[in-house]
């Protein structure tokens, strides 16, 4: 089901345009971290030495963090979807 709420006077250009900012902040450091572990799990020296729990725990926060970026992808795309409906942008 889609809901349609009118938001105009409700928020801002500059309201839209900080969410959007911290949006693409949060992305930034989610892509750093997926970059950091997919390094870690690539690395055969980690797999072969850490416990087998370690490197499964890594490979599921891998995956969440995979998520959560994707989520934030789609955050941002909204607010600029937002932001273009509510004519902010052309």
């Amino acid at each position: 089901m889609d809901v349609f709420v009118d938001l105009r006077g409700l928020v801002t250009a500059d309201q839209l345009d900080a969410r959007r900012q911290l949006d693409e902040r949060r992305r930034t450091q989610c892509a750093k971290e997926v970059a950091t572990l997919e390094k870690k799990l690539g690395s055969a020296g980690f797999v072969d030495r850490a416990p087998p729990e370690v490197v499964q725990e890594t490979r599921k926060v891998l995956q969440t963090q995979r998520t959560v970026h994707d989520q934030r992808e789609a955050d941002i795309e909204l607010v600029l979807q937002l932001e273009k409906e509510l004519g902010f942008v052309s």
